[in-house]
């Protein structure tokens, strides 16, 4: 090899977005660190630089505890070492969960000789293994096979006639596997002792619920699934009021994102289960569930989108609960944790709605087959269940984005077509 050409190579290891580092088998010794590698090191090493200083100096505890052994391994037994998807949750207040491409192997002979000498002051020969270390983020492409994959597993779990409590489970597991967290809930607000359902818009809710506070009927907070929680907080019914995060949410209609709850005394929070300790959590995210907006035409919900700039769409509609993302220790929340969370947000707001369609389609057949051996029922009853049926047809034409009907029936043989009326 001519002399420029460990020039040129330094000149390209310089420029690629992958780590590459090269150590000695004796002691872990760093011979060479090209500048991306550098990059993901805390100070000083990223400005100074590792060459000459040991593995055990400069990775931090919890990375060398996992990887020297391996390094190790790879050194005693010359078999290369390849980890895929290798999760690191390093940095989790700026990035969240990150997964990384990482692989090992034994060269000889990277090094020219002489020049780990002059850098390093440390005396080395060519004929010495050596590790060859290569770290590429893979995280964006990781991400986007989980979404696919979560979206796709709750996608079926709506379609099919699952509990409700079964489709909010396979949420918080897709939450976990895409955030990383392993205390999470998904917190609905049940409106019964406050009139029964929930108000007819958005805009009203934050004025009606401090209503039902002032006459005693506030509405309850509950504790629909839950990962992580103690046993203490698993039955957990508070009011909604601004002593909850939820309570905060629904007044500013907009996710919180709470880095340090000693800065928030006066909020009330679930406890997490620490080895069997209820604690206050340190850090929280609250995402809303906002009711899923009726479809129009093209059959896209008007909810669809989550930006900023179309956060306005969701003034007008419901706050159904929220999802919570816990920490036992106080952090910063990254923005792609809140992005992700608030598009799983939407599923459980349509996994609500099919559930209240099945559960009325459900009662409305069993209200049908009992009138079935009671023919003698009135017809005013008959008409109530029409105007039932109506109703379910309506919200089942929503959900599919389709025009619901408006004009008359024509029965052709066994099927039923609408004849649509003019605008």
């Amino acid at each position: 090899m001519g002399p420029a050409h460990p020039t040129l190579l330094e000149h390209i290891l310089g420029r690629i977005p992958v780590g590459v580092a090269v150590l000695d088998c004796t002691g872990l010794r760093f011979l060479y660190a090209n500048s991306y590698f550098l990059s993901l090191l805390d100070q000083p090493w990223r400005s100074q630089g590792v060459i000459g200083h040991t593995l055990d100096e400069v990775a931090p505890q919890e990375i060398r505890n996992a990887a020297k052994p391996v390094l190790l391994q790879v050194c005693s037994t010359g078999q290369s070492q390849t980890f895929s998807e290798l999760p690191f949750e390093g940095f989790l207040e700026t990035r969240g969960r990150t997964y990384w491409h990482v692989s090992i192997e034994v060269s000889t002979n990277l090094i020219p000789r002489g020049q780990y000498q002059e850098q390093a002051g440390v005396e080395t020969h060519n004929s010495e293994p050596t590790l060859l270390l290569t770290i590429e983020d893979v995280t964006d492409k990781v991400r986007s096979r989980l979404h696919l994959d979560a979206i796709h597993y709750i996608s079926s779990a709506i379609v099919g006639r699952f509990a409700l409590s079964q489709v909010l489970d396979r949420i918080l597991e897709a939450v976990q596997d895409l955030v990383g967290s392993t205390r999470c809930a998904i917190l609905l607000i049940d409106y019964s002792l406050a009139g029964g359902k929930p108000r007819t818009t958005g805009l009203e809710e934050q004025d009606q619920l401090r209503t039902d506070r002032s006459n005693g009927n506030a509405a309850t907070v509950t504790v629909a699934v839950q990962k992580g929680l103690h046993l203490s907080s698993q039955d957990w019914h508070p009011q909604v009021s601004e002593q909850l995060l939820l309570g905060r949410v629904i007044r500013d209609r907009r996710s919180l994102i709470i880095p340090d709850t000693n800065d928030w005394p006066d909020i009330q929070f679930p406890l997490l289960d620490d080895n069997g300790i209820p604690r206050r959590p340190g850090a929280v995210l609250c995402v809303p569930i906002f009711e899923p907006a009726p479809a129009d035409g093209s059959g896209k919900s008007s909810a669809a989108g989550t930006v900023p700039e179309e956060r306005d769409g969701f003034a007008s509609q419901r706050i159904l609960g929220a999802i919570e993302v816990y920490h036992r220790r106080a952090r910063g929340l990254p923005i792609e944790e809140v992005e992700l969370l608030e598009q799983f947000a939407q599923q459980v707001g349509l996994a609500i709605q099919d559930a209240r369609l099945f559960l009325s389609i459900d009662r409305l057949a069993q209200v049908a087959q009992r009138n079935e051996h009671h023919p003698e029922c009135h017809w005013q009853q008959r008409n109530t269940h029409r105007g039932l049926l109506g109703a379910a047809a309506a919200a089942l034409a929503d959900l599919l984005g389709q025009r619901p009907c408006t004009g008359q029936h024509i029965r052709q043989g066994r099927q039923v077509h609408c004849l649509y009326l003019s605008d």
